[in-house]
């Protein structure tokens, strides 16, 4: 069984990084042959290591993807030699997974032998595109609980029995408990005193604001903590809110006590640093951060809505918070800070939290039992 598995972004993002565990998962079951299509770039240079097969994409095709019907269409009967409908015909896939809203909008028709995936990871699309893709899918998965609540409600009945849910694969052999101190001096960051962290692209939804304001109110409380703030900028699009967010940060006072770090490539190695992380992203999809910090052993601090209230158990391996107030974040860092006994305690519930729910391994094995699955269903129907 052959798998295509398709991602046309130009950078690493969290749905990227899934995508590399997922292909990882898959080739290391070595039950199926792996082929991944990807632009050249970040994602395709992360997916060297692994061994996989991959086939490179003509930037064109990712940057052509948002310029309307016609640019589509276009696209989809250029003869460039990186383009997606190449790579179907050279290596003749039973399954063709897009792990985007992006990617899969550029696949071209597919014959009955070959059946369709479509991986959401967002919870923004419209239901007229939602609908239009989930027309064409054989399976439709959705990597979390939040996700498949939207899909229930967006897709007409008919197309409800195509979604199953597959949580996001993480490699937990890379989110590790790490060395703080190594990490500290990696990244310039105080060695004796509490370090409160933030990972999130510089995005309206992630509200950097808010963790800004409940740094505020704890230093008030306690001037020698220190709060790390890893975002890049994501997107031309949301160039008046980076702009609001450079402001913020440039007037948080004391200013010594904030650590802006734009460009973290491997966030494995800055998160033992930290002796927490407050995620204030609201209706997140997924929430890759706050896995990635539970499963080195980083308690979070978290909004009570989308993914994250099925990641976090409340008081056990994290704090949900049901109030928009920074002043409740405040008040539970604080509160954990204070206990360092709880504060080990639950992190360490929180990594076997994820052992038990997000391994590759499990992933992977999910996965392919699904594509196994959907062959037969399918063949049986056309019969």
């Amino acid at each position: 069984m052959t798998i295509l598995l398709i991602d046309v972004a130009t950078n690493l993002g969290g749905d990227q990084k899934s995508f590399i565990d997922l292909c990882s998962a898959l080739h290391a079951s070595r039950s199926v042959q792996v082929v991944a299509a990807v632009v050249r770039g970040p994602l395709y240079d992360a997916l060297k290591p692994t061994g996989i097969t991959l086939y490179p994409l003509d930037p064109a095709v990712r940057k052509s993807s948002n310029r309307g019907i016609f640019a589509w269409l276009a696209n989809l009967f250029s003869s460039s030699k990186g383009h997606i409908r190449h790579a179907i015909h050279d290596f003749k896939p039973d399954i063709v997974h897009a792990n985007t809203y992006e990617a899969i909008k550029l696949i071209p028709s597919l014959s009955r032998r070959k059946l369709l995936f479509w991986s959401v990871n967002g919870l923004r699309l419209s239901w007229t595109e939602t609908v239009f893709i989930a027309s064409r899918c054989a399976r439709i998965i959705a990597g979390s609980t939040a996700i498949d609540e939207f899909l229930g409600t967006a897709l007409p009945p008919a197309y409800c029995g195509r979604v199953r849910v597959i949580r996001n694969a993480l490699n937990t052999h890379i989110f590790t408990p790490g060395n703080k101190a190594l990490a500290r001096q990696t990244f310039q960051l105080p060695s004796g005193t509490p370090v409160i962290g933030l990972v999130a692209d510089i995005v309206p939804w992630k509200r950097h604001a808010i963790f800004l304001e409940a740094a505020k109110l704890i230093l008030q409380q306690d001037p020698t903590i220190h709060f790390v703030i890893a975002a890049r900028p994501y997107s031309s699009a949301y160039a008046v809110y980076e702009k609001k967010f450079r402001e913020q940060v440039a007037a948080f006072i004391p200013r010594e006590n904030l650590h802006w770090i734009e460009n973290v490539t491997q966030v494995e190695l800055l998160l033992p640093a930290f002796d927490l992380l407050i995620h204030t992203a609201f209706g997140e999809p997924l929430g890759r951060a706050v896995c990635e910090a539970m499963a080195m052993e980083i308690p979070v601090i978290a909004f009570d809505s989308g993914a994250i209230r099925n990641l976090i158990t409340q008081h056990k391996d994290g704090i949900l918070i049901r109030s928009e107030d920074p002043k409740e974040f405040a008040r539970e860092a604080l509160r954990l800070l204070a206990d360092p006994v709880l504060l080990a305690k639950m992190g360490i519930e929180a990594r076997l939290s994820m052992l038990k729910s997000f391994t590759m391994e499990e992933i992977g094995q999910r996965m392919i039992a699904e594509y196994k699955n959907t062959i037969v269903a399918e063949t049986e129907n056309d019969e």
